[in-house]
C-alpha cells in the first residue's frame, strides 16, 4: 500500500481524523500574476486535455503555477516535484509525491517540516482527495516527530479545478470553495504563498 491507495473519506477513518467544511482562505487577497503565466496555463490546459492524462496536467498546468508562486516567494521555500516520501511503510504512508512545499529551501534532501502537498490528478478533483489526505497526515508525521509545526496543507487538483484542505492535528479542514483556473490563476496562487 502507497498514498495512491488510500480513498476518500475511509482514509480520515484509518487515521481518526475528524472531517469538517469550512471557508478556508476568505481573508486571502489575489496577488497579481505575470501575463505570460495566464497564457501559459492556457496553453497548458488545452495542451494537457489533447493528451489526457495526469502527468500532462502536471507538467504543463501545476508545475508552472508553482513555480511561479516559488519564485513570487523569493524562493524561500523548498518545492519539490517526484519525491519519495517514506513515513510508515506498514501503515502505507509512503510512495512518490506529485508536489511538496518544505520551509527550507535546500531542494536536495526533503526534510521537516513539510507545509503543503499538491496531487495533480487526470480528469477528477475528487479522486486526489484520499491521496493528498494520506499525504497530509504522513507530513504531519515528519512535522511532529521533528517538533516543527502543527498545520498542513494540501490541494488536490486537476490542473483546471482545485480543492485545499487544511490538518492540524486530527482536525481535517475542507474548504468550502472550489477554484478554476485560468480565471482564478490570481485566488489560487495568493492561496499557495499564503501556505508557504
Amino acid at each position: 500500500m502507497s498514498f495512491r491507495d488510500f480513498t476518500f473519506p475511509d482514509v480520515c477513518d484509518r487515521f481518526g481524523l475528524k472531517l469538517r467544511q469550512a471557508r478556508l482562505f476568505d481573508a486571502v487577497e489575489p496577488v497579481q500574476v505575470p501575463p505570460y503565466l495566464k497564457r501559459k496555463i492556457e496553453q497548458g490546459l488545452r495542451l494537457s486535455q489533447g493528451l489526457y492524462n495526469e502527468k500532462a496536467r502536471s507538467e504543463f498546468v501545476v508545475a508552472p503555477l508553482l513555480m511561479e508562486v516559488w519564485s513570487q516567494a523569493d524562493e524561500r521555500f523548498g518545492l519539490f516535484s517526484g519525491t519519495e516520501m517514506n513515513v510508515d511503510q506498514p501503515r502505507g504512508l509512503n510512495g512518490v509525491c506529485d508536489f511538496l512545499f518544505a520551509r527550507d529551501p535546500l531542494v536536495f534532501v526533503l526534510k521537516a517540516p513539510v507545509l503543503a502537498v499538491v496531487e495533480a490528478k487526470n480528469d477528477n478533483v475528487w479522486n486526489g482527495f484520499g491521496q493528498c489526505v494520506a499525504t497530509m497526515y504522513a507530513a504531519h508525521l515528519m512535522n511532529e516527530k521533528d517538533g516543527s509545526i502543527d498545520k498542513v496543507y494540501g490541494a488536490s487538483t486537476t490542473g483546471l479545478n482545485w480543492k485545499f484542505f487544511e490538518l492540524a492535528g486530527a482536525n481535517l479542514t475542507i474548504d468550502a470553495d472550489d477554484y478554476a483556473l485560468p480565471k482564478e490563476t490570481e485566488k489560487v496562487s495568493a492561496i499557495l504563498l499564503s501556505l508557504v
